[in-house]
């Protein structure tokens, strides 16, 4: 297990309890090459900017670090042949409904610019 972070919004502590021996890289996920990930048979891509209030004001680097980079970065995992590319989705892309979601059919509106990144790159 290899761990990418560049720590922007967490501390290297807060990875101790994860209970098991991991390779940790401290960079920026987008300076991940080919080649690198070549090696992976899974990537797991959970590097964003999160947090919804900030997005509204910093939504120019909400949008590169969401759209552009992790477009750069999925175009990367599929030249590199990985066998699976995991990307989660967010509840806020659903807006503020109390309605239960059971299919991916329920209407899609974005209730910030983080919702609203996690949308684009879903599509």
């Amino acid at each position: 297990v290899t761990v990418v972070d560049d720590l922007s919004t967490q501390r290297y502590c807060s990875l101790f309890d994860v209970g098991r021996k991991f390779d940790f890289q401290e960079r920026d996920f987008a300076d991940i090459t080919v080649t690198e990930l070549s090696r992976f048979d899974t990537v797991v891509h959970l590097a964003a900017k999160t947090d919804a209030a900030s997005s509204i004001k910093e939504k120019e680097e909400t949008f590169n670090v969401n759209v552009t980079k992790t477009i750069r970065f999925i175009n990367c995992v599929r030249e590199a042949q990985v066998g699976f590319f995991i990307f989660p989705s967010s509840t806020s892309v659903y807006g503020k409904g109390k309605e239960v979601m059971y299919e991916n059919e329920v209407n899609i509106i974005p209730q910030s610019p983080y919702a609203e990144s996690k949308v684009l790159v879903e599509d």
